[in-house]
């Protein structure tokens, strides 16, 4: 199978409140993924994290992934950074460890042009010497690829797939057309935002980038996803079957980005919370499972890392559900996406780190 089909799944990468990696939880993440049986793995994307960890952690997190997952599902590593040279640092170093696969998005302070854009494609695709999916993510960049840049980038030595947003006129066969019309055969385009990776598949994308295949644990799409982009890409006819569960998904789209969503498409959750040891139960392990994981051995050690936010995001239709009568509940407040929680979160606001705040605006069950 090409590396950019399929699903690609990608994990939080759990933290505690200084941003270090918390590697017991992340290879528990990556174990369910590989025994949903995902296509591949899409480590420090915006889903992990990758724009607020220091280049150390995401070294760390990548060698933690490589020893974990041991071959057993192709590894993508997001290498985003401000700095051209910090990123093709990232790269050369995702290549040394071990990643089959990178991925750039062109992140930025001021406006990019895209010549600017190009040149810095340019220099990380060499410095990988891996391919490389193009990240169009202008809800977070700001910076949206044009179908001539596309065109230039595709003709870059190593740059083989663009995972790209959903279109807002729903029209996924006509993108496909004029994107396809302007890059080579074999170019791998997909597409996030799991509420339409369906509609995507069926008109012709070559994968799912899932946020929804990440963490969950038993609530992966697995094998119904994993086949519904087999046999894409130009002119793919085969119907995927999705798990009813997928049909809640159209009523997450109005929440801000893949990390929400990631935990259960709750507001007001935070990413390091998957640190907190307090929730029970026992996560299996696919066969051949981390050498870290499988040393330590026993239900028990398995309860000390099963985060609370691992068992919401097991319960996601019902967490769904709740969070769209709080995302309308926020809106009719007046509150705008992405502003400050209006109750002043204790011990301290929230952030991306703050695992142990607790959200009053929306509380956590």
């Amino acid at each position: 199978m090409d590396l950019f089909t399929g699903l690609l799944a990608f994990p939080l990468t759990p933290t505690d409140d200084e941003g270090r990696l918390n590697p017991n939880l992340l290879e528990r993440f990556l174990e369910r993924i590989v025994a949903a049986e995902a296509d591949s793995i899409g480590l420090l994307g915006s889903t992990g994290g990758y724009a607020y960890l220091a280049p150390a952690e995401r070294k760390r997190t990548i060698r933690t992934a490589i020893e974990c997952v041991a071959g057993r599902a192709p590894l993508i590593v997001g290498v985003g950074a401000l700095r051209t040279d910090t990123a093709e640092d990232l790269a050369r170093d995702a290549t040394a460890a071990g990643a089959d696969g990178l991925l750039l998005a062109p992140v930025s302070y001021q406006p990019l042009t895209e010549e600017e854009v190009f040149g810095h494609f340019e220099a990380v695709a060499a410095a990988g010497d891996l391919p490389l999916c193009t990240y169009n993510n202008p809800g977070t960049t700001k910076f949206t690829f044009s179908p001539a840049l596309i065109a230039r980038l595709a003709g870059i030595p190593n740059v083989t797939a663009l995972k790209m947003p959903l279109p807002a006129n729903g029209d996924y066969a006509g993108e496909l057309r004029r994107l396809q019309a302007v890059t080579p055969d074999g170019f791998a385009i997909g597409y996030s935002g799991d509420w339409g990776a369906r509609d995507a598949l069926l008109a012709g994308g070559a994968c799912w980038y899932s946020v929804v295949a990440g963490p969950p644990p038993g609530a992966c799409p697995g094998t119904y996803t994993r086949r519904a982009g087999r046999g894409r890409g130009r002119g793919g006819t085969h119907r995927p079957r999705l798990p009813p569960s997928v049909g809640a998904l159209p009523r997450v789209r109005e929440l801000p980005g893949g990390v929400h969503a990631g935990r259960g498409a709750r507001p007001g959750a935070h990413p390091s919370a998957a640190s907190d040891p307090s929730a029970t139960g026992s996560l299996p392990r696919a066969p051949g499972g981390c050498p870290r994981a499988s040393a330590r051995g026993g239900r028990s050690s398995d309860r000390a890392v099963t985060s609370q936010m691992t068992r919401l995001v097991a319960q996601r239709a019902a967490s769904i559900s709740r969070a769209s009568v709080a995302t309308s509940s926020a809106a009719g407040s007046g509150r705008a996406s992405g502003a400050p929680c209006p109750a002043q979160c204790a011990p301290k606001p929230c952030s991306p780190f703050s695992a142990a705040a607790t959200c009053k605006a929306f509380p956590r069950s």
